[in-house]
């Protein structure tokens, strides 16, 4: 039953129906309220209404503080991705999740990409969507105009820094004088594997007779099991001594190590990061095709992946010489 009354100089529409509790809004048009209260009839008969006062009491803060604490009793919190929700906490921290429309999203985007590249905006953008999403499905928020829906950056140029056969040897003679930072980047570079994920390894996931290693904190949150090839499988072999962890050092002492070593042996414009496109690129360059790399590097997309690959043109020439022989024998 609805009625639709006077009230100063407005027109307040009242819905009450069984089962919800009473719905009101205030409209300055009498039509308005006539064409509302039709509406959202229409929506509750057919079980599609959604009561916008939930997430009218709710902040992004407060979804952001929820879901934190859920990765945290999960053991699945990411600096990363923490860093990204105080981000988005402190500029929108205070709206409310039914206040969250397109054009407000659109304006952060567009005030962020003044000051941050667009593939860190994209991050942030992507984490805020899927957090807007968990509000319905795993919070019981739901959003009575639904997730909205912008347009992000264009991804910029996947960065290309390969090593050259010089640059790898100069690489690993320098640190021959640091082992355990000698096997990081020798397992780094036979395994696509991220700083993080190198840093979070135990020995308990090490499975020797197989020769597979498995990955359970990962950026996607999707554990995986790797393939190990003997040099990396010796590495692992040398840093399996007293304690729970593979390794032992924090991922700013990794990067400054490197950095220091890559100085050392005269490399220039070289990140830790760069390690991980130099093996993707690798696996391509063996033949693996692209499922088989994606299992191993954890790339989500094919978009991603591609990022990540940059095939050397004289790979390309020896490949396509090998072609024309196997053609003409």
């Amino acid at each position: 039953m609805a009625t639709i009354r006077k009230l100063r100089d407005k027109w307040q529409a009242q819905i009450r129906l069984k089962g919800i509790k009473p719905i009101a809004k205030s409209f300055d048009k009498k039509s308005d309220a006539v064409n509302w209260v039709r509406v959202t009839e229409s929506k509750v008969t057919l079980g599609t209404f959604v009561d916008p006062r939930a997430s009218d009491n709710v902040s992004l803060s407060k979804l952001i503080d929820l879901y934190l604490d859920r990765i945290r009793q999960q053991g699945r919190e990411s600096k990363p991705e923490t860093s990204r929700l105080k981000r988005l906490g402190r500029v929108l921290g205070d709206v409310s999740l039914s206040r969250l429309s397109v054009y407000t999203l659109s304006g952060y985007r567009d005030q962020r990409l003044l000051e941050a590249n667009p593939a860190t905006v994209i991050h942030e953008l992507s984490l805020l969507t899927r957090l807007l999403r968990l509000a319905g499905t795993d919070f019981g928020i739901p959003l009575p105009q639904g997730v909205p829906s912008i347009r992000l950056p264009k991804m910029p140029c996947g960065r290309i820094r390969r090593l050259s056969e010089d640059e790898e040897q100069r690489l690993f003679a320098a640190a021959k004088s640091d082992p355990e930072m000698h096997d990081i980047i020798l397992l780094a570079m036979e395994c696509a594997t991220r700083r993080s994920e190198l840093l979070s390894i135990e020995k308990t996931d090490v499975d020797l007779d197989r020769r597979t290693l498995t990955l359970r904190k990962t950026k996607s949150g999707l554990e995986r099991v790797i393939p190990l090839s003997m040099v990396a499988l010796e590495a692992i072999q040398r840093r399996m001594s007293d304690g729970v962890k593979v390794f032992n050092l924090s991922p700013s002492v990794v990067s400054q190590r490197f950095a220091a070593i890559s100085k050392n042996a005269g490399i220039g414009g070289l990140r830790f990061h760069d390690l991980r496109h130099e093996a993707v690129s690798r696996f391509f360059e063996k033949g693996l095709t692209t499922v088989e790399v994606a299992a191993i590097s954890g790339h989500q997309s094919l978009s991603m992946l591609q990022r990540y690959t940059h095939i050397k043109p004289e790979h390309l020439v020896k490949r396509l010489d090998t072609l024309v022989k196997v053609a003409l024998a």
